[in-house]
């Protein structure tokens, strides 16, 4: 289900880069897994962070399913402890073992189902029986796989719409994680510069009347150089003159853009960092 809040706050960024001004008005959506337009971003997010990881590596997907034993909610309970035992035995036994991994709702819409792309074959007779023992039961898989296939496999997993039941009450009641990796691949998801959000009872409507305000004050500056470009709902605008600050206000007190090194990001599309081809 999309919040409520999804794409209702905008975002105001601005900088400078040599002679150009860049200033830009995009919509901040609310990044869950729940929302349907926001999934699809995050899953192709996990999908690149895979491909960029592995870089064709061969690769073993498994899936793991709880015995349904106990409750429900007691196995999503034990979803992360489970995981991170069956994680420290392969790190153990396997060397340099890594993983990705993803927690989905089994078709019935309430137990967990754990699918994990690993770069190790670490799923012997003897790690299929501890693992077991563990309370990871019925119908576990273990399928050779290349690192562009298993992203695609788990991307797909990710961006399903959960099945009616109590699946998603009992991961938001237990803070379970939908997907996560091995430490030394580093973070999946850039952690995002904190901005300014604008609030608008009409959005649409005020993002409209923003860049057009903002376009009549380059022509009114005699720009050489103009160039505005839909974003979403938003829009980025990139001149070769600084807009007054007093016009600026007019919607916003302006908040510095952060950028590192040579590379622009701008916390876009679905509140993602992207880079910007500048």
């Amino acid at each position: 289900m999309e919040s409520k809040m999804c794409g209702k706050k905008y975002l105001f960024l601005q900088k400078q880069e040599g002679s150009r001004q860049v200033y830009a008005f995009l919509p901040a959506l609310c990044k869950s897994w729940t929302c349907p337009k926001c999934r699809k971003v995050k899953a192709q997010l996990v999908k690149d962070f895979i491909i960029r990881s592995f870089k064709g590596q061969e690769m073993w997907l498994l899936s793991l399913t709880f015995f349904h034993s106990g409750t429900a909610l007691e196995a999503w309970e034990n979803v992360g402890k489970f995981c991170n035992r069956l994680f420290s035995y392969a790190h153990k036994y396997s060397g340099d073992f890594k993983y990705v991994r993803v927690v989905e709702p089994h078709a019935d819409g309430l137990w967990p189902h754990v699918h994990i792309l690993v770069n190790k074959p670490i799923a012997s007779e003897a790690f299929v029986k501890l693992v077991t023992s563990w309370g990871f039961g019925w119908n576990f898989e273990s399928q050779p796989i290349d690192s562009a296939s298993g992203a695609l496999y788990l991307s797909k997993y990710l961006t399903k719409e959960w099945p009616a039941g109590s699946a998603t009450f009992y991961r938001q009641v237990t803070k379970t994680r939908i997907v996560s990796c091995s430490r030394s691949l580093g973070s999946i998801f850039e952690k995002p510069v904190t901005w300014r959000l604008l609030e608008y009872d009409n959005p649409k409507e005020q993002i409209e009347f923003t860049r057009n305000v903002l376009i009549t004050e380059c022509h009114k500056a005699l720009c050489t150089f103009m160039l505005c470009s839909p974003v979403g709902d938003g829009f980025i605008l990139e001149t070769d003159v600084r807009i007054p600050a007093d016009i600026i206000s007019l919607f916003t007190e302006p908040y510095v853009w952060n950028y590192s090194k040579d590379s622009h990001y701008a916390y876009i599309p679905y509140g993602v960092q992207e880079e910007l081809p500048f």
